[in-house]
Formats: structure tokens, sequence, C-alpha cells
């Protein structure tokens, strides 16, 4: 039992580790993009995301048969 706890621990420490890695770099690529970009692409990128992040959630949340209709497929 003492293995499968420390084997669960390891496990939830990797994932918890990956996650936050992906927090930092996530955190760090943002404040590059506002302080890099002009004012104009970053306009662009600030209403370009959300479309893209709703246009890749709708297949995941299964709406997509519901969107075919709109679209003409």
């Amino acid at each position: 039992m003492s293995t499968r706890l420390g084997s669960l621990v390891r496990k939830t420490a990797f994932i918890g580790s990956v996650e936050m890695l992906t927090v930092v770099i996530t955190a760090v690529s943002g404040l590059l993009i506002v302080t890099v970009l002009p004012k104009e692409d970053y306009a662009f990128y600030t209403v370009i995301v959300p479309c893209m992040t709703l246009a890749l959630g709708i297949p995941d949340m299964g709406l997509g048969h519901c969107a075919m209709p709109f679209v003409g497929l």
C-alpha cells in the first residue's frame, strides 16, 4: 500500500510541475506580447485569440452539429 501511495504522489507531483511550467510559460509569453507588439498588432491579437479559443472550444463542447447549419455544411 505504501508503494501505491508513493506512486500516486510521484504522478501527482509530475503533473502539477508540468501544469505549473505551462502557466509560467503562458504568463511570460503574455507579458512579452504586451511589451513587444505595437498597439495595432496587439489589438489584432486581442481580438483573434478569443475568437480562436471559441472556435476551437465549440467542437470540444459537442456543439459542432449545432453550428453546421450556420456555416452551410
